[in-house]
């Protein structure tokens, strides 16, 4: 059915304990059995998560890879909280999407594969594309602090910046520094133009870019010669008087955090055993 109620009948998304329940929900035909590698919630949507019921109106992206028989990429949007998802991909173009973020309900970026940058003004109607570089890598994410300050990573462990929204790209953080190299998998930022980015990849790296005095330092989160897991993906919030929260996941069950007073990184394992 197409209320979202799980298998007791109940019309809220709690159990009878409390707990907030998670529900499937069903995507476009066209990209059934697809991967899907990344999600954006608008941020000023506050209105819409205010109750069960507003959230009926809440609005999401999903990017991630075409089917054989698609005609368009896969950049799913739902304007009802998931209830149901449309396609509104660029046309003809069938690579695969591995990042996507949106500033608000309209404007966004979607990333991926040959350099590939695409942004929409108007909620997906139309998408303008861009190419980062020489176009030679995999774009993995992509994050914004207005319409014009945008940073992608890339599957070489390089940062790049943009200054107009997507059409021009610099290489602000390459992709090695000594022996701490590898793919970057998730990018973040915090409010206000002067919260740095954060960007986390293969054995723990984490790259931190300060874009006012546009430096970086790129260093792993665990000690050398021991067996880091890979990080997948971080996130960064401005706290109380300024002081910087931070999270990171990723293999083995991994969760890192960061303590804003110390600056330093604790890890703890959600479960044992070796998880994807």
């Amino acid at each position: 059915d197409d209320t979202g109620d799980d298998d007791t009948g109940d019309d809220d998304d709690t159990s009878d304990s409390g707990e907030y329940l998670w529900h499937i929900m069903e995507p476009p035909e066209e990209v059934a059995g697809q991967a899907l590698y990344g999600v954006s919630f608008p941020s000023d949507q506050t209105a819409c998560a205010s109750s069960a019921e507003s959230a009926d109106n809440c609005i999401a992206y999903i990017v991630g890879s075409a089917s054989g028989s698609a005609t368009r990429g896969t950049i799913l949007k739902t304007d009802n909280g998931g209830h149901s998802w449309q396609n509104v991909g660029p046309s003809n173009w069938l690579n695969t999407l591995h990042g996507v973020h949106f500033l608000n309900p309209a404007t966004g970026w979607a990333v991926g594969a040959s350099g590939t940058v695409f942004k929409t003004g108007d909620g997906g109607v139309n998408w303008n594309q861009y190419q980062v570089g020489n176009g030679q890598m995999t774009l993995l994410a992509v994050t914004a602090k207005t319409n014009d300050d945008v940073f992608v990573v890339d599957n070489n462990g390089d940062i790049w910046s943009s200054e107009n929204g997507g059409e021009s790209w610099n290489e602000v953080a390459p992709g090695t520094n000594g022996s701490v190299s590898g793919p970057l998998l998730a990018i973040t930022t915090a409010e206000g133009e002067s919260s740095p980015l954060w960007a986390v990849g293969n054995d723990s790296v984490l790259v931190t870019y300060m874009n006012g005095n546009k430096d970086y330092d790129r260093s792993p989160l665990c000690d050398e010669g021991a067996d880091c897991p890979d990080l997948h993906d971080v996130q960064l919030i401005s706290g109380a008087n300024g002081l910087l929260l931070g999270w990171a996941v990723g293999s083995s069950a991994t969760v890192m955090a960061r303590q804003p007073i110390t600056d330093q990184w604790l890890t703890a394992t959600l479960a044992s055993g070796n998880n994807p």
